[in-house]
């Protein structure tokens, strides 16, 4: 399935930044859902939590999962100037927030409250 190829392709880069010394800050699953425009509700359209088990399996930090979104989408197809403004009051700006959140905690890094630039 897609689902196994892609966790091979991840798997075997994972590898090879260990292998030449190239720290991982973490692993994060892309496409770990579908988020109806309508009501929210994300519903899992393939296999679910293979970036947490290739995290586990490599013992690397797990950040965080980020489903498709057709409202981030639209916002990116529109080429709005304050994308940042307008992606916060999505619902998929929660698991991207965290996810910086994380980026940041093992970076040694501060985020303002606003979301703009992160300070050491």
């Amino acid at each position: 399935t897609p689902q196994v190829v892609a966790a091979q392709d991840v798997a075997r880069q994972i590898r090879f930044c260990q292998d030449v010394s190239i720290n991982i800050i973490g692993v994060i699953e892309n496409m770990s859902g579908y988020r109806c425009p309508h009501c929210s509700e994300c519903t899992n359209l393939f296999a679910k939590d293979g970036g947490r088990i290739l995290a586990k399996k490599y013992d690397l930090p797990f950040l965080g999962d980020i489903p498709i979104d057709p409202m981030f989408a639209g916002l990116l197809d529109r080429e709005k100037k304050d994308l940042v403004g307008e992606y916060v009051g999505l619902e998929a700006s929660k698991p991207m927030k965290a996810i910086v959140t994380h980026m940041c905690k093992g970076l040694d890094l501060e985020i303002k409250a606003n979301g703009s630039e992160p300070t050491r």
